[in-house]
């Protein structure tokens, strides 16, 4: 199932007609949307997160996607996820020590991708970058965890930062006891949830 939130400047009308997208712009992140494939509490699910950058990341940046508390994961390792830049896939690796162009590593409630320096994985302004996790990764190695949801129905904000350039966004999904059927609901722009470690 997916999820779709549709955006003005000043507020975010929110659609969720089954299947849709998650989408939440910011002034840094334009057109970003998550595709999870489940939003039923307590079960695993892969994501797609899709964003526009209106920033250049450069080597040595890091991009990261926040999950609140109640997200479990703990599975997740580089085999998992995938990163591409304008439809070309990036070598990812555990690590910068090598020659491939992006580290992945978990840290808490954090997926970290850091863009290694000298490997030729800088993103420049306007890119398309796509990260899928979980089953559906398959670029350099084959995905095979997932991420769990949180046991509670709620509305989570996952959140996408850079460490070095002023990328910033955030994606609200709406955590269900029961993933069938339809919802509809609005929310504003000013209510963005609490930032990562806020």
């Amino acid at each position: 199932m997916r999820v779709a939130l549709k955006l003005s400047i000043l507020f975010i009308s929110a659609v969720l007609l089954l299947p849709a997208n998650f989408v939440f712009a910011s002034t840094t992140v334009t057109d970003v949307y998550d595709q999870p494939s489940s939003l039923k509490v307590s079960t695993s699910s892969n994501h797609r997160f899709v964003f526009t950058t209106s920033v250049a990341i450069p080597a040595a940046d890091m991009i990261t996607i926040t999950f609140p508390s109640g997200f479990d994961l703990t599975s997740i390792i580089e085999d998992d996820v995938d990163i591409s830049d304008d439809g070309i896939d990036l070598t990812t690796a555990s690590d910068c020590t090598g020659v491939d162009q992006v580290g992945f590593s978990v840290s808490s409630q954090s997926l970290i991708f850091e863009i290694c320096a000298g490997d030729g994985g800088s993103i420049v302004l306007g890119s398309e970058v796509i990260i899928e996790i979980g089953t559906n990764a398959s670029a350099y190695g084959s995905g095979t965890n997932r991420i769990t949801n949180p046991a509670g129905a709620a509305t989570y904000f996952i959140w996408l930062t850079s460490s070095t350039n002023d990328l910033f966004g955030s994606v609200p999904l709406p955590i269900v006891s029961d993933d069938d059927g339809n919802v509809s609901l609005s929310i504003p722009a000013s209510s963005g949830g609490s930032s990562p470690g806020g």
